[in-house]
């Protein structure tokens, strides 16, 4: 299912914004390793660029995830993920995560770059908080689509409105709380399985409710 859901991205117009964003992101995670590296003003300037790159991925692995169901996520998909389930005899669930895998496989690269840059940064306990920031992300895309669905454009891709957004925004707030320090990062862990948690199960309610030939 995550080859199928990565060929269907590949054939989109979306694959070379993803790529382009990855790239970035990768890029940042190596300056961040060179600041640390450095010594001297680099790690003066540690401070300043840990929060340019906290803010900046965060806004990537909203925009990351965000260009990914609009062309796999459940709104988008929910023909090919209903018949998959039929099909397959595995449950929802595991047809669901198994096309949300594609989005590691096409971004995972980067973003590890970016979590390696971030450990010699500051600690490899800040870049374990940027590793859970997409599934975080993902886990709120889940629930925000099913709070508000997602409206069909004339190229076949999904477009999520503003309560979507606002879902999704609210829903990572707390990474900006969590993302520093031994309990910070364990209750961001919890929470980020929590998240994701709740949006399977929730995409999974919605998506068995509706007849793949719709």
């Amino acid at each position: 299912m995550a080859s199928r859901t990565g060929s269907r991205v590949a054939g989109s117009a979306v694959l070379p914004f993803l790529r382009s964003t990855g790239r970035l992101v990768a890029v940042l995670g190596l300056l961040a390793a060179g600041c640390r590296l450095g010594g001297g003003l680099g790690a003066e300037l540690t401070p300043v660029v840990w929060s340019v790159v906290r803010g900046y991925a965060f806004i990537s692995a909203i925009v990351l995830v965000g260009l990914f169901f609009s062309v796999a996520g459940p709104s988008a998909s929910v023909a090919h993920l209903r018949y998959e389930w039929e099909v397959s005899g595995r449950s929802m669930a595991r047809v669901l995560l198994g096309a949300l895998g594609a989005l590691p496989r096409l971004v995972g690269r980067q973003w590890l770059c970016l979590a390696a840059g971030v450990g010699l940064l500051v600690s490899a306990r800040s870049a374990l908080a940027l590793g859970l920031l997409p599934v975080l992300v993902v886990g709120a895309a889940l629930i925000a689509e099913a709070v508000e669905g997602g409206g069909q454009g004339v190229d076949g891709r999904t477009t999520q409105g503003t309560v979507s957004s606002v879902c999704v925004l609210a829903l990572c707030a707390p990474f900006f709380a969590l993302s520093s320090g031994a309990w910070g990062v364990a209750a961001l862990s919890v929470y980020t399985c929590a998240v994701l948690a709740v949006g399977v199960a929730v995409a999974v309610h919605r998506t068995r409710g509706v007849p793949w030939r719709a």
